[in-house]
């Protein structure tokens, strides 16, 4: 997101449930946000947190544990408060989350949901209408784009491939009080 001129959120794309859109990985432990079980095979902005499992009280007890003696007490309280939010749906949960680890680490990239732009492609199109929507004469990604987008699909535009550089969870930047800077 930091190297990008505009992230553009792909809400309305099948959930990956092996993926990172309902967990966050630490070295001691994953979290996973539950999903009900019919969710798995839907649209992202479809998908509803199963809330009879109490993972909040779990979740927010291990990042209690984590950041004790941070500089930030407060923002323990934020991330509390929006834990404590009870949207119903994953999506709401994450773009909430998004945005205020996006205000903390001081990322300015205009924030896009997919679901908004009124694009009706899907797949490898979906990604090169956004592309066109905006303009974009790069599209910064992860290393396996080309499994998913054929390369002559994406011959005028750079690829730039962006990995996490480092490896700590974000969670780790956030209380840990360092602004992500983007590279040049």
């Amino acid at each position: 997101m930091v190297d990008a001129d505009i992230f553009v959120l792909l809400d309305h794309v099948q959930l990956d449930h092996r993926g990172f859109t309902r967990k966050v990985e630490f070295p001691e432990q994953t979290l996973s946000v539950p999903i009900n079980k019919h969710d798995k095979f839907i649209a992202i902005n479809k998908v509803r947190i199963d809330e009879s499992q109490p993972w909040r009280r779990k979740h927010f007890r291990f990042l209690q544990m984590r950041y004790t003696g941070s500089h930030f007490p407060a923002r323990l309280a934020v991330l509390k408060g929006l834990m404590e939010y009870n949207p119903g749906f994953l999506i709401d949960l994450n773009s909430r989350l998004l945005m205020q680890i996006k205000t903390w680490l001081k990322i300015g990239t205009p924030t896009f949901w997919s679901s908004d732009l009124g694009i009706e492609s899907h797949g490898r199109e979906l990604i090169r209408d956004i592309i066109d929507l905006f303009g974009a004469d790069t599209y910064v990604t992860g290393s396996s784009w080309s499994k998913y987008i054929p390369p002559e699909m994406m011959e005028d535009i750079t690829i730039m491939e962006s990995s996490y550089r480092d490896k700590r969870p974000v969670l780790d930047l956030v209380f840990g009080g360092e602004r992500v800077v983007r590279d040049s």
